[in-house]
């Protein structure tokens, strides 16, 4: 399910379902294209197309762009997953970053 591209994850996402549920260790550690791919299992189309996330979070995020956002600027960029966005911009910088969890 990580990856987005494996036939077993194509496959998963044709099911149809009411309910989807997905469990993992810390899809974070590697690659965020892998939560992108997990959020897109459960939440269809939430954080758009793989080469939008990418472009607009997955590369800025991987070279410190948000690292100095507030949680306000967080909340209002990515309002569905500001928990998730706020957690890593903590991994990137967190003498810089405050949680409020």
């Amino acid at each position: 399910m990580r990856n987005p591209d494996a036939e077993v994850t194509l496959a998963a996402k044709q099911l149809q379902t009411v309910h989807r549920v997905i469990m993992s260790g810390s899809p974070i550690q590697n690659r965020l294209t892998e939560l992108w791919s997990l959020f897109d299992f459960v939440f269809p189309g939430k954080l758009g197309t793989l080469p939008v996330f990418t472009t607009q979070f997955a590369l800025p995020i991987q070279i410190g762009g948000y690292s100095n956002a507030s949680t306000m600027q967080v909340r209002a960029f990515f309002p569905h997953f500001d928990f998730v966005l706020t957690g890593l911009l903590y991994k990137a910088a967190p003498d810089s970053c405050q949680l409020d969890v």
